[in-house]
């Protein structure tokens, strides 16, 4: 999974990868800092990828000129397609903010 915002400043980048790491960085893509996510975080982000497959389409992809932050997810494991979503930042998801707090915060 991925949130990233190239809107406007700060520019940054998570991404969530399938071996439980999460991974915060700045645009333009530099090295990030790392966390594994705790079992809690983890089953957290699979029913967020769960609920969000279940009722999103793969050309959902609204470009909304307002809206700062993408988020693009792979629902099937066997395709690399994503499925897309541009939203506003009170619009990301409370786990993905809890992630990036800790992130930001343990400096790893």
């Amino acid at each position: 999974m991925l949130l990233r915002n190239v809107a406007r400043e700060p520019y940054f980048g998570l991404g969530i990868h399938s071996d439980r790491y999460a991974v915060l960085f700045p645009y333009p893509e530099s090295r990030g800092n790392i966390v594994k996510l705790t079992n809690e975080e983890w089953a957290e982000v699979i029913k967020f990828r769960e609920d969000w497959c279940l009722n999103a389409s793969e050309s959902e992809l609204e470009v909304v000129n307002e809206r700062e932050l993408e988020i693009g997810v792979r629902c099937n494991d066997i395709s690399y397609s994503v499925t897309q979503k541009m939203i506003e930042r009170d619009e990301i998801p409370p786990i993905f903010n809890r992630i990036i707090n800790r992130i930001s915060l343990s400096g790893e």
